[in-house]
């Protein structure tokens, strides 16, 4: 009995002393693993602005280009960039009392406003390009002072500089490229054959309602163009030249459909007025194919 006893003790010994002294070495031993994994300030900033260096190779040469088409690369390559930048950083070790939520969070909405920029260049948004454009400035701008307040030297900077000068150079590609889709839909729409140059009275009253039905159609499909902000009045004044001008070419049926040459005389005069101004103002603000390049309101 005296070696049972002492057996079964053995086995309750090693368990409930033994055992719990080993976990307990254990935990010290994983404790002090942590504890030694964890970098030093000095040492996260390094790695992390070594992180943000290696993505801003990518955006060394990065400029928004001329076009809708290089705009739509510079925010979808702004957006990839700052993408992996968050990827990046997200993985690294940090000291103790080192929250990097703040500069992620606003990472994250820099690169989402990037995307946004190519979407609206891609669709030909120009209002929402327009927005995106200058949001998309500012957050890179909030992300650089982010962090440099956790003393990172190199994360944010070269985005925030690139995305400032897109910024600045995105106006001019707008009003572009807003120009462009206006006179793409002015010279389509004068291509258009609205039948031989009438001969007879009743040839131009026909002649005068192609013409008109044919402008109605063209300036509602303008409308539908939004212009940048920042050239919305100008070209709403051009636009309102464009809706006289198709009043004073359907007085100018009305009167050569009633047969009342006097009165087609006087309309023919006010239409001739009207499409000089429209033209002058066309041409001004850069719808050539619109002004004095259209041909089915010619006064000839």
């Amino acid at each position: 009995m005296p070696g049972r006893i002492r057996r079964l003790m053995r086995g309750a010994i090693v368990p409930t002393v033994v055992v719990p002294l080993v976990l307990a070495m254990g935990v010290v031993a994983t404790g002090a693993t942590v504890v030694a994994m964890r970098p030093t300030l000095a040492e996260f900033i390094a790695k992390a602005d070594a992180v943000c260096d290696r993505d801003d190779a990518d955006l060394s040469k990065l400029r928004i280009g001329t076009s809708m088409a290089t705009m739509n690369t510079f925010g979808a390559t702004l957006a990839r960039s700052t993408t992996k930048t968050i990827s990046g950083l997200r993985v690294l070790a940090r000291p103790p009392g080192t929250n990097l939520g703040a500069l992620l969070d606003q990472m994250g909405r820099a690169a989402a406003y990037g995307r946004a920029i190519s979407r609206a260049a891609t669709e030909r948004k120009f209002p929402d390009a327009a927005e995106a454009g200058t949001q998309m400035s500012s957050a890179y701008e909030r992300a650089d002072d982010l962090a440099r307040e956790l003393g990172l030297k190199e994360c944010g900077r070269t985005a925030s500089r690139i995305a400032g000068t897109g910024a600045q150079g995105a106006p001019v590609i707008l009003k572009q490229g807003f120009l462009n889709d206006v006179n793409a839909q002015c010279r389509a729409a004068f291509e258009k054959d609205l039948g031989p140059e009438p001969t007879s009275l009743p040839e131009l009253s026909s002649y005068l309602a192609a013409t008109v039905a044919e402008a109605t159609n063209l300036n509602n499909r303008l409308r539908q163009i939004a212009p940048p902000p920042a050239e919305k009045q100008k070209a709403d004044a051009v636009f309102a030249s464009f809706e006289t001008l198709v009043v004073s070419a359907g007085h100018l049926r009305d009167a050569a459909q009633s047969g009342a040459l006097t009165e087609l005389d006087a309309r023919f005069l006010k239409f001739a007025q009207d499409t000089a101004a429209a033209n002058i103002k066309a041409d001004q603000y850069g719808f050539n194919e619109c002004g004095s390049g259209g041909e089915f309101l010619a006064t000839s």
